[in-house]
């Protein structure tokens, strides 16, 4: 479809780990596609993932969902931009959801996503999750998205959460976390001068809504991005923050006799239509390499309401009910809808003729001419009846004739067992062996079901007992000491945005006064020291292998009282260990480095193997067991879409390896 404007558009991205954690979880994309005709007929794309924390592999979910959404909006073989993106988004979660519940011990990945694409003056906006994208337009800045979290859940239910319960962050939508998922598209037009802006919610947790349209209509998108983070890091950095700015201007390749009008500058509350769709990916979709996608779209769901009670945050747009989407849920409802196309054919031919008969023009229908030539002529009917018995007497005995013949010719390997090859003719021996074929398909495909309710047992039987959280199973009112290594990080609240407290000293005592299994990040263990200091948390994972159990006296208990103390996850899996390849197309994906240096610990977070090469196919260097500790020696350094670091393994052998398979252990 030709567009009637085209825009330049000037990107910039950035994403950074925070000022609090060690680990950046988020994943920033764009495309520009260097072939002319597919950026004219599909445009540019920009995605931004941000991982969930306290999930295992929350930086692998926000790479795949970056990385697939591209190359998957752009493989697809038809398909407008807005159907494209949604569908693309389905296939990002199904392999995230694949790749978790294809770990050894099965396990939740996920990550939010927002994603827009611009193709003329078109926009197009997919979500799921808290991610927002914004529409800066006229010292406006307009929320295109709504948050998929508790917080708005209960707002729009009408029993809000109290101001600041970190309750209200959890999500209550994500890639990965279901085998299928909703996704939110809204579109609209655009126009030069506006701006559009992607982020996580790192970024609005302390920057507000007019803060960032000031900042991107003001500055140069290179300069917003760094001052919006930067903005963020200063008030408190609790998270990982992303930021993808667009500005669109004028170009002059465009065509000037179109006469599709352009919205009026100074209108935003109508901007769009917001649409919730579930894509029905096709059951072959079971882990990263999987493109089958189903074409079907389910109809629009129910209209979303506003989530936000603050006059100043503008009303969200109903869904279009009447949106030109077929809902094609499966292979027979296709056929259905053909038969039913073929059916409107018909009828739109006998309307046709209708109206020409109605005009008075001529209707060549030779067989409403026999019927009006018999209707009320008994004897005209007495012989045409006759006649017709006749016609169909000789035609059997010809038929007949006919299939006693062929019958001579049919081996009896063709004929089925049990039956007399005299009175069969070709035709029904043909009939007969394709239900033979059918009856085996029939049992073929019991047996493949049976398979599958076997392996859906099986996976029922493993994910039955979960494993528990990593860390050593304390009980209130019990006493520990914690042993050599770093200070233990504390907060004042069982969240990891909370203040921070002062941390646990190697060699101190400490009594456990509450346990809280519900927070972010959590269990956490409140603590307070020997000598009556002030009460501080702990996440249970931070103290797996750091601390020993002892009396209220300080004596260490013997080693049958010692708590279990439960490892981290390990995961091993068929699958490939590194993201999907990116888009041929050089697409400008980039993930920030962790702030790790030579002479810095690492361990392998899973089973790897080491490469001679910066490369993700370079020439194996060895291989490395799940947890094995190393020292950097040299990176970070970014090649193919990577940061890499070289590391010399305690176990031996040295080589590079990519920054999502290492965890930071110290130094």
């Amino acid at each position: 479809m030709s567009q009637s404007i085209q825009l330049d558009i000037s990107v910039a991205m950035h994403t950074d780990v925070g000022r609090r954690r060690q680990q950046n979880q988020d994943a920033i994309g764009h495309l520009s596609p260097t072939e002319p005709d597919i950026l004219y007929d599909l445009g540019q794309i920009f995605v931004l993932a941000d991982g969930v924390g306290g999930l295992s592999g929350g930086d692998l979910a926000s790479q795949y969902a970056v990385s697939t959404i591209i190359s998957s909006y752009y493989d697809q073989t038809e398909g407008e931009p807005a159907d494209r993106l949604a569908r693309a988004i389905a296939e990002a979660n199904s392999v995230i959801y694949a790749q978790g519940q294809g770990q050894e011990v099965p396990t939740t990945m996920a990550t939010t996503v927002v994603a827009a694409v611009i193709r003329g003056n078109e926009l197009v906006i997919g979500s799921v999750g808290d991610s927002p994208a914004y529409l800066v337009r006229n010292a406006s800045a307009r929320k295109l998205t709504l948050d998929h979290n508790l917080e708005a859940l209960k707002r729009e239910a009408g029993t809000p959460l109290d101001e600041g319960d970190p309750e209200g962050r959890k999500l209550v939508r994500a890639l990965g976390g279901k085998p299928s998922v909703k996704v939110d598209i809204i579109s609209g037009k655009v126009r030069s001068g506006d701006h559009v802006v992607l982020c996580s919610d790192g970024l609005t947790r302390y920057v507000s809504a007019d803060e960032i349209e000031t900042t991107v209509s003001t500055r140069a998108p290179e300069v917003a991005v760094r001052a919006l983070v930067e903005m963020a890091n200063e008030r408190g950095g609790a998270d990982n923050i992303s930021v993808i700015v667009l500005r669109l201007s004028e170009t002059t390749d465009h065509d000037e006799e179109s006469t599709t009008p352009v919205p009026s500058p100074a209108v935003l509350d109508n901007w769009g239509e917001r649409q919730e769709r579930e894509p029905a990916i096709s059951a072959d979709v079971i882990g990263p390499d999987a493109t089958v996608l189903s074409e079907a779209l389910t109809a629009p769901q129910s209209t979303p309401q506003a989530l936000s009670d603050d006059p100043g945050e503008p009303e969200h747009p109903p869904i279009d009910a009447t949106a030109d989407t077929v809902p094609v849920t499966s292979a027979t409802d296709a056929v259905h809808a053909e038969e039913d196309a073929a059916t409107d054919s018909d009828d739109d031919d006998d309307d046709q003729a209708s109206a020409q008969a109605a005009k008075g023009g001529p209707v060549d229908n030779p067989f409403m001419d026999l019927v009006n030539l018999l209707r009320g002529n008994v004897s005209m009917t007495i012989i045409a009846v006759a006649l017709l018995l006749v016609v169909f007497g000789v035609v059997m005995v010809v038929v007949a004739g006919f299939g006693g013949d062929d019958d001579e010719a049919v081996s009896e390997t063709a004929t089925p067992k049990g039956v007399e090859p005299l009175f069969l003719t070709r035709t029904a021996v043909a009939e007969i062996a394709a239900q033979e074929r059918l009856l085996t398909e029939e049992a073929h495909n019991s047996t493949a079901q049976a398979a599958q309710a076997q392996q859906t047992l099986t996976f029922q039987a493993a994910t039955s007992n979960p494993q528990p959280p990593a860390g050593p199973d304390l009980e209130s009112d019990s006493w520990f000491t914690l042993l050599e290594g770093e200070p233990v990080p504390a907060f004042r609240a069982p969240d990891p945005a909370a203040e921070p407290a002062t941390a646990l000293a190697v060699g101190q005592n400490y009594l456990v006064t509450a346990i809280d299994e519900e927070a972010p990040d959590g269990p956490w263990y409140q603590v307070s020291h020997a000598s009556a200091g002030e009460p501080r948390w702990v996440t249970r994972l931070s103290l797996y292998q750091r601390i020993m159990a002892i009396s209220s006296s300080g004596d260490p208990l013997p080693e049958d009282q010692q708590p279990d103390d439960f490892a981290p996850p390990v995961f091993l899996t068929d699958v490939p260990t590194m993201p999907p390849p990116l888009p041929s197309l050089t697409p400008d994906q980039q993930y920030e480095p962790y702030r790790w240096q030579p002479d810095m610990i690492v361990a392998a977070s899973e089973n790897l193997t080491l490469r001679a090469t910066r490369a993700v196919d370079g020439e194996p260097a060895g291989e490395i067991a799940a947890e094995t500790q190393g020292t950097i020696i040299e990176g970070p350094i970014l090649e193919g879409g990577h940061w890499w670091y070289r590391v010399r393994w305690n176990s031996g052998p040295e080589g590079w390896v990519a920054q999502p398979l290492l965890r930071y252990v110290g130094g």
